[in-house]
């Protein structure tokens, strides 16, 4: 670093300090400038906007960004530290969890996300978290109503069946799958954002399918908690 530091930055005969931008460009020292330049850049992946956009839920987001990376503990990585120990999903009580398995292997997950997808309009959508994020990031960039929609509804789901994994294994809590779901679209309902797009028939479906406000050329959905 102070090497870099050293090639960068000079005091020029005025006094003042000067940088050596990475274009070779001479400016006036400052922080950002520098940040900019010793920063680590690296091309966003293909997915990143199917988890960071404004009308995300923050936590949602957290979660499904760490299942993308299969960053999440799952049983599957306990495995290998515990070899002598025997692991079973919480869900379905059949073989050991893991990122492909909960999100959407398993039986009672599977079963949950089925039923969640038939509010979305793009019902195609696989039961496999890669195979979902694959198809949905093509149309991430769009600001369009249900492309926002799959993109809330997906993000609720995993952080959901991840919480509900999470609360048989250390709060000995249990929802069956239907409670799971919805636990899940009340909670999309009552997300505290609001979408500001035309007026049209998918704006109109949207709103029907979800049971939602048209609020002038806003599809509002209110946060009441």
């Amino acid at each position: 670093m102070r090497d870099i530091i050293k090639h960068h930055v000079f005091e020029d005969n005025d006094g003042t300090v000067q940088w050596v931008t990475n274009k070779g460009n001479k400016v006036s020292y400052s922080t950002g400038q520098t940040w900019d330049d010793l920063k680590v850049n690296k091309v966003n992946v293909p997915w990143h906007h199917v988890v960071w956009f404004p009308q995300a839920n923050p936590k949602h987001a957290f979660i499904m960004w760490l299942a993308i990376q299969e960053r999440l503990t799952t049983q599957d990585k306990l495995m290998k530290w515990y070899p002598l120990k025997t692991f079973q999903c919480e869900l379905c009580g059949k073989e050991a969890d893991s990122i492909n398995h909960l999100f959407f292997g398993c039986e009672y997950s599977k079963a949950v996300w089925l039923e969640v997808k038939k509010l979305l309009l793009f019902r195609g959508l696989p039961t496999n978290i890669h195979a979902i994020v694959q198809k949905i990031a093509v149309f991430s960039y769009r600001n369009q109503i249900w492309d926002v929609i799959n993109r809330i509804t997906i993000a609720a789901t995993v952080y959901n069946v991840w919480q509900e994994r999470n609360s048989r294994i250390f709060k000995g809590r249990r929802r069956s799958e239907s409670e799971l779901v919805k636990c899940i679209v009340e909670g999309i309902k009552l997300n505290p954002t609001s979408f500001k797009i035309k007026n049209s028939v998918s704006m109109a479906r949207a709103a029907k399918n979800w049971g939602l406000d048209l609020d002038g050329s806003r599809l509002v959905i209110k946060h009441l908690m």
